[in-house]
């Protein structure tokens, strides 16, 4: 796992510097990277017109860059290749969690699930990760597309991975 304090690569802050910079035209307030500010972002990402392809596309990267750079700072870990579609980098929190932050900054979008965001980790947890999901209970439509509720899961995920770890040692 990467010491949370080490910068992610160039692409990655560019990007989410310039969602930084929207909400902060947008509602004069300013995002700081901490799990806080995620409420904010969906707030604005909510007022998204979903029917703006390109929008839609920029913001996915944007928002996507943030939420995980706000992920990795939260949970420990590091982005994967960040060359190709900034839609389509990887990050790897917790030590074992793999996700495509931008996907799930097109479902907050879009408020629809388009099988790309998923939660990816070790066959041998899936089934622990899967009951402590299932344990959590039903969430709201717009709890469970919001990146605020994203963090949450990841870090319900987190734990479980960590207690399945500890118990391997």
């Amino acid at each position: 796992m990467s010491d949370t304090r080490t910068p992610p690569p160039g692409a990655v802050h560019e990007l989410a510097e310039r969602a930084v910079d929207f909400v902060r035209r947008s509602l004069g307030l300013v995002l700081d990277y901490t799990p806080e500010t995620l409420p904010l972002l969906d707030h604005y990402l909510g007022a998204v017109p979903d029917d703006k392809l390109e929008t839609v596309a920029l913001l996915s990267a944007t928002a996507g860059a943030y939420f995980g750079e706000v992920a990795r700072r939260t949970l420990g870990g590091e982005w994967g290749d960040t060359d190709g579609e900034p839609t389509s980098w990887e990050l790897v929190v917790a030590g074992d969690l793999r996700l495509v932050p931008g996907a799930f900054a097109r479902e907050a979008i879009l408020s629809e699930d388009t099988g790309e965001a998923v939660y990816d980790v070790p066959d041998d947890t899936r089934e622990a990760v899967e009951t402590a999901l299932e344990q959590r209970g039903e969430v709201p439509e717009d709890e469970y597309y919001s990146l605020c509720g994203r963090l949450e899961t990841m870090q319900l995920i987190a734990d479980v991975l960590t207690a399945a770890r500890a118990t391997r040692m």
